[in-house]
């Protein structure tokens, strides 16, 4: 499915626009690296857009953990995808969380805190097959900025393209 393909089909669910076009190009890139039907884990759920974008880019499993009970919400988005089966929410604090299952990628877009930005890359590169990327890289956010360039060192990634998601392959 193309980038344009996956916005269009967001139209109508529940949630702000805030992972946009441009982000879905990225994560289509992203796809095309992974095996087919990757597994995914995305680190911050919200309303549920982004894992949806994931589960439709890689026609995988998206595993998605948010602390927030908003699962009513990221349900009914999910079902009204028609992706029940690919995407899985869990509520649950990312950085406790038990798991032991290797995974494709990991997408992080969870707290914005340095601290928790680093806790979460920390613990979850170690589950990350393939790439481990995660969400607003850019001013607005100096303290992901911050922890992904102290984690990483200054990324020069071509799937970035002065887009907001960093990109690390392993």
């Amino acid at each position: 499915m193309t980038p344009k393909e996956i916005h269009k089909k967001l139209e109508g669910i529940v949630g702000d626009d805030t992972f946009i076009l441009s982000n879905m190009e990225v994560v289509c890139k992203i796809a095309k690296i992974l095996p087919e039907e990757a597994t995914v884990i995305e680190i911050g759920t919200f309303w549920g857009r982004s894992a949806c974008v994931w589960a439709l880019a890689t026609g995988g499993i998206v595993y998605t953990i948010d602390i927030e009970d908003r699962l009513k919400i990221i349900n009914d988005n999910i079902k009204k995808m028609g992706l029940e089966k690919q995407v899985i929410p869990l509520v649950g604090n990312s950085s406790k969380m038990l798991w032991e299952k290797r995974v494709d990628c990991v997408f992080i877009d969870g707290n914005h805190s340095y601290e928790d930005t680093m806790r979460d890359i920390k613990k979850w590169m170690p589950f990350s097959k393939t790439v481990i990327c995660g969400h607003d890289y850019n001013d607005n956010f100096p303290t992901v900025k911050k922890a992904v360039d102290d984690f990483f060192g200054k990324l020069n990634s071509p799937l970035i393209e002065d887009n907001e998601i960093w990109v690390v392959k392993k």
